[in-house]
């Protein structure tokens, strides 16, 4: 290891072998506000995890981070949380790549350290009964629901057939502009071209790209999102918000998320009574519903091209639920492989050739 302090155009955040591990975490993510390529929401979440990665490795200098030392906190840390401890084996691997980058560590500690292993979660989809069934009994709760407080917003109900639609992102639902939607066009199509993300404060703000800047697509609406979406194109050449707040501005997607999380609490009887797990109705349910039914009618590349994933092991691991029930095709096959075969053998043993005299 280098002997060698750096001192770089991050505030005032400079960085030596003699540094703790908390100051590696501040510098790199000056670095990473200084150098611009990432959102803020991502900065935010970096912040995060880099939090947890200076709590881990508080009084550890970067002299003292072997591969030991590093294996040692990524074991304690995976037996009382395995995802905890797979984020701060990612981000600290991270923030020592930037460090042999700039010249204070010769080798990355962390790539000689396996992660802790992924618990695998199969994704949760609805199929399409499950899903006209929330649209309908959703329509229904925010036309009728009496509680106290505020009334739900009744676009919510636009809102969800638009997601079942076109799979997008609660983000990307909400940055809709009126001049991204061509209602009148043949055929009438969407364009996806920004999202929302929420600043510190909680206040949203509209990005001039989707997640990734590949993932801007324009895909074509189904009637049922065409008939849902007519009576907000007020002005369709505007850059103005398809859902407005009440100030004209960008909607909260927290406030969704509690219009569904406040619609599953009162419906969480009918919804089980459907085969639907209330804990699991929120934004992405819809997104990955769509996938999964698009995969499995259409194939995964085109899931992939409808949910502008860069790469199709993102849409199979993530995106497409199994099906409850599989082989029917290769049942048949199988059965007449084998099964039909047999009876003809069976035949033949019971009917043998007539000797030629």
């Amino acid at each position: 290891m280098k002997q060698t302090v750096i001192v770089s155009a991050r505030g005032d955040h400079s960085l030596s072998l003699a540094s703790k591990v908390p100051d590696l975490a501040k510098w790199w993510i000056a670095g990473l506000q200084a150098a611009g390529h990432q959102g803020e929401r991502t900065i935010e979440n970096y912040e995060y995890d880099s939090r947890a990665v200076a709590a881990a490795f508080s009084e550890i200098r970067l002299a003292e981070l072997t591969v030991g030392v590093v294996d040692a906190v990524i074991l304690a840390l995976s037996r009382a949380d395995a995802a905890r401890a797979r984020r701060v084996h990612d981000t600290l691997g991270r923030m020592c790549d930037e460090a042999v980058r700039v010249g204070v560590l010769e080798l990355n500690p962390v790539d000689r350290v396996r992660a802790p292993r992924r618990v695998a979660r199969r994704p949760y989809a609805l199929t399409a009964g499950q899903a006209t069934f929330l649209r309908h009994h959703l329509h229904h709760w925010l036309e009728t629901r009496s509680k106290p407080g505020p009334l739900p917003d009744l676009r919510v109900a636009t809102m969800v057939d638009v997601m079942l639609a076109t799979g997008l992102r609660v983000g990307e639902l909400l940055a809709l502009r009126q001049c991204d939607v061509a209602l009148s066009a043949d055929p009438p199509t969407l364009l996806v071209a920004a999202t929302l993300t929420e600043e510190k404060s909680g206040r949203p703000h509209w990005q001039e790209h989707p997640k990734d800047e590949r993932q801007r697509r324009r895909l074509v609406l189904p009637q049922f999102a065409v008939a849902a979406l007519g009576p907000l194109m007020t002005d369709p050449s505007s850059g103005a918000p398809v859902f407005p707040n009440r100030h004209g501005s960008w909607i909260r997607p927290g406030n969704l998320r509690r219009v569904l999380r406040n619609f599953a609490e009162d419906a969480h009887d009918v919804l089980k009574g459907a085969g639907i797990d209330p804990k699991e109705v929120h934004p992405h349910l819809f997104r990955r519903t769509v996938g999964t039914l698009i995969a499995a009618e259409l194939g995964v590349d085109r899931a992939k091209e409808q949910l502008g994933h860069a790469s199709i092991r993102t849409t199979e691991r993530h995106y497409i639920a199994p099906p409850p029930v599989a082989g029917a095709e290769s049942a048949v096959l199988l059965n007449r492989l084998f099964a039909d075969r047999s009876a003809r053998e069976a035949n033949a043993i019971d009917d043998p050739p007539e000797a030629d005299h």
